[in-house]
């Protein structure tokens, strides 16, 4: 397998966006070795996104008010690890693809059956109707690919208290 020196940059800024450095591997049937010092691998689910014309803002504030919440609860639940939002800053086109990302870490193969969305917009949102957030999503941005990725290693900050 091959990489590009554009999928190897993205790799890079991946990586330092979510603190750890991420390299893809293929598995078979979701299995591969846990990242040194883990009891278990740690997974990541890439999902790169055109935003649409003149809708940077609008994604932004989705992104902000609506989902982050959503991941809050699930990273509450142990359904995942982290999530974050990624906007790209240079290049300032989309001479190289998409200018989104987010981010979402599991600690084991990442399972989308197990999402239930409208449940958990319910939980979070109770305001809100499912079918409009995700009408407000498909306006704002499109998800153009999908990729997993397997954490093979990282660092974190120590634990508060520690020298």
């Amino acid at each position: 397998m091959t990489f590009s020196a554009r999928q190897m940059i993205a790799a890079i800024v991946v990586s330092f966006a979510i603190g750890g450095f991420a390299v893809p591997v293929a598995t078979r049937g979701g299995q591969a070795d846990p990242a040194p010092g883990s009891s278990q691998p740690k997974f990541m689910v890439v999902e790169f996104m055109k935003i649409a014309p003149g809708k940077f803002g609008d994604w932004a504030k989705l992104e902000h008010e609506t989902w982050k919440p959503i991941h809050q609860r699930r990273v509450k639940d142990g359904a995942i690890v982290s999530w974050a939002a990624l906007a790209q800053v240079m290049p300032g086109d989309e001479s190289n693809g998409p200018i989104a990302a987010a981010i979402t870490t599991f600690s084991g193969w990442p399972d989308p059956t197990k999402d239930n969305y409208p449940a958990l917009i319910e939980k979070v949102h109770p305001q809100l109707k499912a079918d409009s957030i995700f009408t407000q999503a498909e306006d704002a941005r499109k998800i153009v690919r999908q990729e997993i990725w397997h954490v093979i290693d990282e660092t974190s900050p120590p634990s508060s208290g520690s020298k």
